[in-house]
């Protein structure tokens, strides 16, 4: 984990929310756009996600998508391995 200033350090952003809103999508833009000029992949953990949102995500830098409900900390920490 970084601080969001470090994150041109990171290798995956993290973004967790309840529902994936316009606001959410704008967060995931900023989260996979690194300071440095590289794209940042992002994974998204969230408990509503609709198939309009969904492709707007993934055309963001969405890597993968995480159902909080069917995920626990053991199986985050297996995905960011994979990714």
């Amino acid at each position: 984990m970084l601080p969001w200033r470090q994150r041109q350090g990171a290798q995956i952003a993290l973004v967790l929310a309840h529902e994936v809103t316009g606001d959410t999508l704008c967060v995931i833009e900023e989260a996979a756009g690194s300071p440095g000029g590289r794209r940042l992949p992002v994974l998204l953990v969230a408990d509503a996600l609709s198939e309009r949102n969904l492709v707007r995500s993934v055309s963001l830098g969405v890597v993968g998508v995480l159902l909080r409900a069917e995920v626990g900390f053991t199986d985050l920490g297996r995905f960011l391995q994979i990714v």
